[in-house]
């Protein structure tokens, strides 16, 4: 960062020779961010460098590892129709790779079946489903790819069962996805050249409709990427929650902070529709339970302002940092302006400005044209419930 005398002065944008001297940032919130961005890199950079060294992709291991996190996601029963999303996401990996193995470059290192095979191993982390078990259909829908299957006697949890199939996994590239997912040739082609680009692919999908008709784009999800194993081990993995929502983001901003992002609609991708209940069905506790704890320990770390929330479209809490970035509990994240009429403006990444103004008789903030209430919470006493 550069700025004239540290910060006290606006900066002069007239053309000319300057003589410039580092010297310590002044704004004490821009300093804090600062350090801690430094401190944060630097431990990044020592797991990695304690990481395996991959300077080149080991000729004797698969093209890529597919780590799936999976439970009772084989046969979905819903109106009378059973919905086979995860035997349907594995026949298309093995369609995918048999169309990709065609036209694979002979300049990338396939793996050791033979010197000229594209071998894909799908590692699958299966939390004892018992909808339709994974022994009685997986090798059939999985030939042609390399299958290392286990299970996992615990409770369900995505971040865990991506965590241990990660350690698991035998390729210096991961593909970290869902079990609901349909993937194609070009999205395998586009994830492993990234990989080897040194970025972290996060490619957003479609959402297919109940009779397979395509829909909108969902770019707010994070929970599918593909990226190096040494890229995976040296962000610490991805949070083990107990509850549905979050981890993928929180994933996400780690990854982040160490790595090139690639983030673009991805070419064939696609959500296979389900019943809402099947998010989070599985979990021993509420939605997004465990998110909405961690973001309040963030919190309190970083000093923000917590507020309680009631939106025409959400509620939950809202946390507006020093730095002037802001999160709801849900995940949604911007950057916050306050007005000297303490007038409080959310501007929003992936959504429309809302205006908030201050009312002196309850101390709440309001929306004029529609019903949205937030309500300051204190260390010392909770809000009362927003009306």
């Amino acid at each position: 960062m550069l700025s004239i005398n540290g910060g006290k002065k606006s900066l002069d944008l007239a053309p000319g020779e300057f003589d410039i001297r580092p010297i310590s940032i002044v704004d004490p919130c821009l300093r804090q961010a600062t350090e801690s961005l430094i401190t944060t890199h630097a431990e990044c950079v020592t797991r990695l460098t304690k990481s395996s060294a991959r300077t080149s992709v080991h000729a004797n291991r698969p093209a890529l590892s597919i780590c799936i996190s999976v439970k009772n996601r084989s046969r979905i029963v819903h109106q009378g129709h059973a919905l086979e999303l995860f035997p349907t996401c594995v026949a298309a990996i093995a369609e995918a790779v048999q169309e990709l193995e065609k036209t694979w470059p002979e300049s990338v290192q396939l793996g050791p079946d033979s010197p000229n095979r594209l071998t894909v191993e799908l590692v699958i982390a299966d939390f004892t489903s018992d909808d339709w078990p994974l022994s009685q259909w997986i090798a059939d829908a999985a030939d042609g790819l390399k299958l290392n299957h286990f299970c996992l006697e615990e409770c369900f949890s995505r971040g865990h069962g991506l965590n241990v199939a990660a350690a698991r996994a035998s390729s210096d590239r991961l593909l970290l996805l869902d079990a609901d997912m349909l993937v194609t040739p070009q999205l395998i082609r586009t994830g492993i050249e990234s990989i080897d680009q040194n970025s972290a692919y996060f490619p957003i999908f479609r959402y297919l409709s109940i009779s397979g008709a395509l829909l909108g784009l969902e770019d707010a999800s994070f929970g599918n990427v593909f990226l190096s194993k040494q890229l995976f081990n040296a962000s610490g993995g991805i949070p083990e929650f107990q509850s549905w929502g979050g981890e993928d983001d929180i994933f996400h901003e780690q990854i982040s902070r160490i790595a090139n992002v690639r983030r673009e609609e991805g070419c064939g991708f696609y959500h296979q529709w389900h019943p809402e209940r099947c998010r989070h069905e599985n979990y021993l506790y509420p939605p997004q339970s465990d998110f909405m704890a961690y973001e309040a320990k963030q919190a309190t770390d970083r000093e923000a302002r917590a507020f309680a929330v009631l939106h025409k479209d959400w509620e939950g809490k809202l946390f507006l940092y020093p730095d002037g970035k802001m999160q709801a509990s849900h995940g949604d994240r911007g950057r916050y302006e306050w007005s000297k009429e303490n007038v409080l403006s959310l501007v929003w990444d992936a959504w429309p400005v809302e205006t908030l103004f201050h009312d002196d008789e309850d101390g709440q903030w309001r929306a004029e044209e529609y019903h949205f209430v937030i309500e300051e919470l204190t260390t010392k006493s909770s809000a009362r419930e927003i009306p």
